[in-house]
This record gives structure tokens, sequence and C-alpha cells, in this order.
């Protein structure tokens, strides 16, 4: 079940983007030479000063961001 994470990024100045990548795939699940169901999922996202993400369960996420 996913998770909603709660971001305030109001001290970090004007951002209006960010490149997110999402690692996900469930417990039983592995990368080999036959199949590679867990790879890295990257999207361009709106940002906002406050606002909520969903992060999907056994998963890393990753928000890149250019400060000025």
């Amino acid at each position: 079940m996913a998770q909603t994470a709660k971001l305030d990024l109001r001290r970090f100045g004007s951002i209006k983007t960010a490149t997110k990548t999402v690692l996900s795939g469930s417990p039983e699940n592995e990368n080999n030479f036959d199949a590679q169901p867990i790879a890295p999922q990257t999207e361009t996202v709106k940002m906002q000063k406050r606002m909520t993400m969903d992060v999907p369960p056994y998963s890393f996420v990753m928000l890149e961001v250019e400060l000025k």
C-alpha cells in the first residue's frame, strides 16, 4: 500500500520542477540475466512550496532539483 509523504520546500527558494526517479518492486523480485523487473522510472514533476507525494511500497524515491 502506498504511503503519502508531506514535503515542505519553503526554505529552498524558487523550485519550479524536479526530476523524480523511482526504483520499486516486490520483495520477491530480483534482477538477473533473463529479466530486469526492477528498473528506475524517471519523470519531471511540478514542484510546490508545500506538497504531498505518493510513495509506492518497497521503493526508493529521489528528487533532483536545481537550486540557484
